[in-house]
């Protein structure tokens, strides 16, 4: 079957959004609330801070003082023996004026006596301040107690909150058309035109949903563990039929609400699920029949039927009718219903059940085994039918690799034999601007050069970065066969990661081995068709095409190596896995010798620049 474009003319309205902009607002009024005690807070604490050094400054001094007490003692006693040895020789000689021995022991006693004076005084300070203090401690975990308290009327404001985000929903107009094979019946093909629409429209209402988040940033890293659930609540076929082809066209109106459970909103929000009065426990088992949702009360005579599975991005159909993707929670009155989970790359998932009570069903999904065989060309499916970066099969085995014509340039490796333990599958071409569109629209990515400093184009024999730049606009014209650039390490790993939950199949970058075997195609030469560049043909710095030194070509735009990879010679460099991040295969603007198989260039794994991209592996 092959698919056509899908043509899309949308409208979501929102369902039930009265009480939404109430639990907004009290979110941002517990927020502000929160930064404001927490201020007085601060400014309490470092009060606190000035009357505990001020009791500290008095220890200090008491200290001092009971220091001073001895040292005046001694004065004392000193200045007592010295007037009881003059008041003997008076005796003995009545004329001796002995008044300054006397004057010496008064000086000495006052001084002592004023000394005491001030050590009771200096201790009556220090306690009146530790009581300040501890009574100042009641009131700091008094207001401690009071922010901790707003915390937690603000975090089940924003369980609220995206509870009440995620449960929009509206009608939605879909245009499908899908071309089906000599093996399907009209009938066959119809239910999967329509089956297709309806999976679309529930995919496009959750990427809305999720994009539309108040805490996006945060809700993103969540998204393959808490999923929102997308209940098909009607559809209405408004046109349809068979072209002379045997394409099938369907247009449809489809009726949709979304759903977050309590414990996928804790989930999404990185909260104790506590928040969510869900018992953590049962939450990470991710079963949880013994739970009352007010949004899932059964109505008379219906029951819940909710379906899980282990796989993120599936479809889950009930009696043949689609309900999007897992986690599931239907509304069905007793019975009997067959559930089937699918996802491409793996097996279907099917069972049957007796429906009396609330249930709930665990698909496992088992994949499918594709095994490989060398230079075998295919592309995998996306979720929603499309197709992903073509491929083609590299046989494992022992190879040679390095610099194997001695040109020593000082950026290759020596000359040795690597070996591939098993077959692999690589891109035939680098990853173009229209498949990387594609995980941005579904996804609401961000690039590191659109968060940062922006994007790093080669001038004067340096790279410099440009904050205007980036994979949408890389500083010259580019169509959307393009080869992808601007993109840093983690950008072509998270793409990586969203092609591989897309298609069901395991997805990642080359290795530098898997990169130099794929790219030589069994030569050894410095270039796959021989030890000299020519002219045109590839795109690199001087190399007579006419993109050379001016921008990227279209991918494909030159002939294949005997692999049938296109773009292995220059174009753009191209990032393999590893630490640190190597790229490999020189540039447009880069000269012809650093295009050559053997070539490496070492780079920082958060480098982005107009002359790099990526192609993507395919394992077994």
């Amino acid at each position: 079957m092959r698919i056509a474009p899908l043509v899309l003319s949308a409208g979501i309205f929102s369902l039930g959004m009265a009480a939404f902009p109430l639990y907004a607002s009290q979110v941002s009024e517990l927020d502000n609330k929160i930064q404001t005690k927490q201020a007085e807070f601060d400014a309490y604490v470092n009060g606190l801070e000035q009357i505990r050094s001020s009791i500290k400054q008095d220890k200090d001094e008491l200290e001092r003082l009971i220091k001073l007490n001895d040292t005046l003692e001694d004065k004392r006693k000193s200045a007592l023996l010295d007037m009881d040895k003059q008041y003997e020789r008076l005796v003995a000689d009545p004329s001796l004026d002995i008044s300054a021995s006397i004057e010496a022991y008064q000086y000495a006693l006052q001084a002592q006596s004023l000394n005491k004076t001030k050590v009771k005084a200096q201790k009556t300070l220090l306690a009146t301040n530790q009581d300040k203090l501890a009574n100042s401690k009641m009131t700091q975990f008094s207001m401690l107690n009071e922010i901790e308290n707003l915390k937690e009327r603000y975090n089940f404001a924003r369980v609220e909150r995206i509870k009440r985000e995620f449960s929009q929903g509206g009608k939605m107009e879909v245009s499908q058309s899908i071309a089906c094979g000599e093996d399907v019946t009209f009938k066959q093909c119809a239910e999967q035109g329509n089956d297709l629409a309806k999976k679309t429209a529930s995919q496009m209402l959750t990427n809305k949903l999720f994009q539309n988040v108040t805490e996006q940033a945060l809700v993103a890293k969540h998204r393959d563990t808490a999923a929102a659930g997308i209940k098909i609540v009607s559809e209405k076929v408004l046109d349809s039929g068979f072209s002379g082809q045997g394409d099938y066209s369907v247009k449809m109106l489809v009726e949709m609400q979304g759903r977050l459970p309590q414990a996928q909103a804790c989930r999404l929000l990185s909260l104790d699920y506590r928040y969510c009065g869900v018992n953590g426990e049962t939450a990470d088992m991710g079963d949880f029949e013994e739970v009352e949702f007010s949004s899932l009360k059964n109505e008379p005579g219906m029951y819940t039927l909710t379906v899980r599975s282990d796989q993120y991005n599936d479809e889950v159909y009930i009696n043949g009718k689609s309900y999007g993707a897992s986690r599931v929670d239907a509304m069905l009155p007793p019975g009997e219903y067959k559930i089937t989970v699918k996802k491409p790359g793996f097996h279907p998932y099917n069972t049957s059940i007796k429906l009396s009570g609330a249930r709930t069903v665990r698909a496992e999904l088992s994949r499918l085994v594709v095994n490989l065989k060398p230079g075998q060309r295919f592309a995998d499916r996306h979720s929603d039918g499309t197709a992903s970066p073509a491929m083609v099969a590299i046989a494992g085995g022992r190879y040679k690799v390095g610099d194997l014509q001695g040109r020593g340039l000082g950026n290759e490796q020596a000359p040795n034999d690597v070996n591939i333990p098993t077959t692999f599958a690589i891109g035939q071409k680098e990853v173009t601007v229209a498949e990387f569109e594609k995980f941005v629209k579904e996804t609401g990515y961000q690039t590191s050069a659109e968060k940062g400093r922006g994007c790093a184009v080669y001038d004067s024999g340096a790279p410099e970065y440009n904050a205007d730049l980036s994979w949408r606009k890389p500083g010259f014209e580019q169509s959307k066969k393009s080869p992808v650039v601007c993109v840093t390490k983690d950008d072509a790993v998270a793409y990586s990661k969203w092609l591989s939950r897309n298609t069901g199949y395991q997805y990642r970058l080359p290795t530098e081995s898997e990169w130099e075997v794929s790219a030589r195609a069994g030569s050894r030469t410095d270039y796959w068709w021989g030890n000299n560049i020519g002219a045109g043909n590839a795109n690199c710095g001087w190399c007579g095409s006419r993109w050379s030194n001016n921008s990227t070509s279209p991918t494909g735009s030159f002939k294949a190596n005997k692999f049938g990879l296109h773009d292995t010679v220059g174009n753009v460099w191209e990032i393999t896995e590893g630490s640190p991040a190597v790229v490999r295969g020189g540039s447009w603007n880069f000269a012809p010798s650093l295009a050559r198989a053997s070539s490496r260039l070492e780079i920082s794994s958060s480098f982005a620049s107009n002359y790099i991209g990526f192609r993507v592996v395919r394992e077994q």
